[in-house]
C-alpha cells in the first residue's frame, strides 16, 4: 500500500458472524507477521474449523473482536477476553504493517477500553513479550503500567513477557 493514510477514513467496530471469513485471514496474516507477539501458532489456528471462526466472530466465545477498518479493508484488530482470575485482558493486539504508527492502534485500544468498562470493569491487563519496546511503549502511552509479575510468553518458549494494567479507561 503507498500513499498517505487519512485516519478519517478508518473506523473501528465489533465483528459480527458475516465478519468469520475477515477475522480468520487477518489473524492468520497477524500470526505470520509477528508470531512471537501471540501464545497462538499460526499452524494451530489454521485448523480452527469454520464453525469456530463463526463463533469467535459472534462473540459466542468468552471474548469480544474489534476489528479496524480503512474503508472496507480489515487493516488490524484486538481481542478481549476474561481470564482465570476474571481479568479483562488485551490479547491478539495487531495492526497491518502500513497502518503501524498512524493512530489505528490508539483507536482500537480505545474502543476495547470502552467495552471493557461498559462490561462494568476497572481495570485491563495484557502481557508483551519482554523484547518487544515499540509494544510496551505504546502501551505506557495508552495508561498501561509495568507490574512486578512476569512469565513465560508461549510454555516451553525462552520468550518471556511482561504483564501490565491500565486503570485509564477515558
Amino acid at each position: 500500500m503507498t500513499g498517505k493514510i487519512k485516519m478519517s477514513t478508518v473506523t473501528v467496530r465489533p465483528t459480527v458472524e458475516s465478519d468469520w471469513e475477515i477475522l480468520k485471514n487477518l489473524r492468520l496474516k497477524a500470526l505470520q507477521d509477528s508470531p512471537d507477539a501471540f501464545t497462538a501458532t499460526y499452524e494451530k489456528t489454521k485448523t480452527h474449523s469454520e464453525l469456530e471462526w463463526r463463533d469467535r466472530a459472534a462473540q459466542k466465545t468468552p471474548c469480544q473482536f474489534l476489528l479496524a477498518f480503512d474503508g472496507i479493508i480489515a487493516v488490524g484488530m484486538v481481542r478481549g477476553v476474561i481470564d482465570e482470575q476474571h481479568e479483562f485482558n488485551v490479547v491478539a493486539m495487531w495492526v497491518h504493517e502500513n497502518y503501524r504508527g498512524k493512530g489505528v492502534a490508539d483507536l482500537l485500544i480505545s474502543k476495547l477500553k470502552k467495552y471493557a468498562a461498559n462490561q462494568g470493569y476497572t481495570k485491563i491487563v495484557l502481557c508483551v513479550e519482554l523484547g518487544n519496546l515499540r509494544a510496551i511503549q505504546f502501551y505506557s502511552k495508552q495508561g498501561f503500567i509495568k507490574v512486578l509479575e512476569q512469565s513465560s510468553l508461549i510454555s516451553g518458549s525462552e520468550l518471556s513477557s511482561q504483564k501490565m494494567e491500565c486503570f485509564q479507561f477515558f
